[in-house]
Order: structure tokens, then C-alpha cells, then sequence
């Protein structure tokens, strides 16, 4: 039996893995702290010298 995944309530096939490769980005739901919508942001920028590292996000975020 196959497994059918879903990210976000969507499909994981084809269509959105292109939409990926094409910036779909993920929405942050409603009440989102503002340090983790910016941190995510960073992390999203199709700049990888804009992105933080590992080490940033794990000081953010402990």
C-alpha cells in the first residue's frame, strides 16, 4: 500500500515539488511569534548569505 504524505494540508507530489523549486514558500500561521516570522524569513531568502546558519538559529531559538 502506498503512503500518501501531505505538507501544510497539501499534496506531496509532483506539482509541489516544481512549485518549491519555483519559491513556494510555506504561510506561517496566525499568532507566530515575530523573532521566529523573521527568523523564518532569513531562512527562506533565496540568498544563501542572507540565510543564518545552524548555530544562529539554535541561539534563537533555545
Amino acid at each position: 500500500m502506498l503512503q500518501k504524505w501531505s505538507i501544510c494540508g497539501e499534496l506531496l507530489d509532483n506539482d509541489l515539488a516544481l512549485e518549491i523549486c519555483w519559491d513556494k514558500k510555506p504561510e506561517l500561521d496566525d499568532g507566530t511569534p515575530d523573532y521566529y516570522i523573521k527568523l523564518a524569513k532569513r531562512y527562506m531568502d533565496q540568498d544563501k548569505n542572507n540565510q543564518p546558519t545552524a548555530t544562529v538559529i539554535a541561539h534563537k531559538i533555545v
